[in-house]
């Protein structure tokens, strides 16, 4: 091979060297490296929150271990019936009654889930889910706040910090979750 200037072989090299370079890293196995959903979802905080809320590594459980789809109240702009989920963190504040003590607030890392339907025998419509997650930029009162389609899709964002929600989840004393006062 004849290179008529050094710059032409200069760029050859780096070239052949970026090559090496990928394959090599594409031959190693890192086990740090984010999975095909988090690289899918990265910069998406809602759909970050969505995979989180069914996550197996979680935890979930249903609120007071009832895993029925109950009527909802009168007292909530949420669908017609839901069901409540918790996952390890937070309910490992729960009393022996199933609910947060008033005045207590839950650890870093709680995340909570209500799914939503219009139907008691129905599809889930939507699912409103809290994290409590004080340092992100997004938190309001130390929680993101979303609701989304049933599918995922995006209804209520994260990003606007919770501006449809804090005011309603403000009327307790237990951590801005009200389904331990209503039910």
């Amino acid at each position: 091979m004849h290179f008529n200037s050094p710059s032409v072989f200069l760029r050859f090299v780096g070239f052949i060297l970026a090559i090496i370079l990928i394959v090599n890293a594409c031959s190693q196995k890192d086990d740090a490296s984010p999975s095909a959903s988090a690289i899918f979802t990265k910069g998406n905080i809602d759909s970050i929150l969505y995979l989180e809320s069914s996550a197996a590594s979680e935890q979930f459980l249903p609120y007071q271990n009832v895993d029925t789809i109950r009527p909802s109240s009168a007292f909530t702009a949420h669908a017609d019936f839901f069901k409540v989920r918790l996952n390890a963190k937070a309910r490992s504040v729960l009393g022996a009654d199933g609910r947060l003590p008033v005045g207590k607030s839950f650890p870093e890392g709680s995340i909570i889930v209500k799914d939503l339907y219009s139907e008691k025998t129905g599809a889930r419509k939507l699912v409103a889910i809290m994290k409590k997650e004080s340092a992100n930029p997004y938190s309001n009162q130390n929680w993101l706040w979303t609701e989304l389609l049933g599918d995922g899709g995006a209804y209520v964002t994260v990003k606007d910090k919770g501006a449809q929600c804090v005011n309603c989840h403000n009327q307790n004393s237990r951590d801005f979750v009200r389904v331990f006062d209503l039910f």
